[in-house]
């Protein structure tokens, strides 16, 4: 494991890392959708060889093992988050802080669903040093909300004794859309689906109404799609 427990080294024999990057973006991007078809288990490395356009030996030069493709797919999907954390930071109300990653995240859910869900569900296969940083990514965005949740209740915003517990929740209710978007799809829009549990999440913390009902943002800039 490399000395940045958030960035698990992955071994490759190629030196050149531009040639190692877009190899293992192609990598990735194979065995994406055969772990969402497949499965992790039933996926083999020749399966994701083949769906590459690479052969076996050739795959072993950027990456080490399964897992390693495995690991790299988890930080792909960690990566769509980024921007959201870099837009967090200009925003100093504590209340339109939490809408806005609650849009991001549920916006990111929403695109890459099928991924998400096989992150969720496979990534119990990850070997310790690779569950570890994925574990690490998100104790650190749970940190994150809860900064959030801290700052709101300093300021009379957030109604809560235990904010760590709070943004437990509201990190794991965010993800909600990944394991059951099947069951909404059709019932709900998209922005009315992020209403919603903006105003759930809001409600559980005690914002004022008028704040909770606000609308973060034109349904159609969000996603422009329904569920």
């Amino acid at each position: 494991m490399s000395g940045d427990p958030l960035n698990r080294l992955v071994q490759a024999k190629v030196k050149d890392p531009e040639l190692v990057q877009e190899k293992r973006r192609i990598i990735v991007e194979a065995a994406r959708e055969l772990f969402s078809k497949k499965g992790y288990h039933a996926t083999t490395m020749r399966n994701i060889a083949e769906a590459a356009d690479m052969n076996l030996a050739s795959i072993y030069q950027y990456l080490t093992s399964k897992d390693d493709v495995l690991y790299l797919f988890y930080m792909d999907i960690q990566k769509q988050w980024a921007p959201m954390y870099h837009t967090l930071i200009e925003i100093p109300d504590p209340v339109e802080q939490l809408r806005a990653y609650i849009e991001a995240v549920l916006e990111v859910a929403y695109r890459i669903n099928d991924e998400l869900r096989t992150m969720y569900t496979e990534s119990r296969h990850l070997e310790r040093d690779s569950l570890q940083s994925v574990l690490l990514f998100e104790k650190q965005t749970v940190e994150t909300v809860e900064s959030i949740l801290d700052r709101g209740v300093e300021q009379g915003c957030f109604r809560t004794k235990d904010t760590f517990m709070a943004a437990n929740i509201i990190t794991y209710f965010v993800a909600f859309y990944a394991m059951r978007g099947w069951n909404l799809r059709g019932r709900y829009t998209f922005s009315r689906y992020v209403k919603l549990v903006i105003n759930f999440i809001f409600s559980a913390l005690g914002v004022d109404e008028n704040e909770r009902e606000a609308a973060p943002r034109p349904p159609e800039t969000i996603m422009g799609k329904g569920i």
